[in-house]
């Protein structure tokens, strides 16, 4: 997603590097699958991936985060390199309707 200056979240994201180990909750597989975070809010993250994943797909984030969350979903992911992709996500396991 391309940055135009424009800060469209409601809430600020902070820079957070860490390997993180997820799975696919959609799926039938505890197959563990890493990560790296690129920034984290109280509401998501950004996400550099290894593998392809759409749109909707939810993930439970097997790694300790400084959020209360551990589940989260999708909403857009672009391909950075032959086996890279950024994605940005939304926690879905959350309590409140911000």
């Amino acid at each position: 997603m391309p940055y135009n200056g424009i800060q469209r979240r409601k809430h600020q994201r902070y820079d957070f590097c860490s390997k993180i180990d997820y799975v696919l909750t959609q799926e039938n597989t505890q197959e563990i699958l890493k990560g790296v975070t690129i920034n984290i809010s109280p509401y998501g993250l950004r996400l550099y991936m290894f593998m392809p994943h759409s749109e909707g797909q939810s993930i439970k984030i097997r790694s300790k985060l400084p959020v209360d969350s551990q589940t989260a979903t999708i909403c857009w992911i672009n391909q950075c390199g032959s086996d890279l992709y950024e994605a940005g996500l939304k926690y879905t396991d959350r309590n409140d309707s911000q």
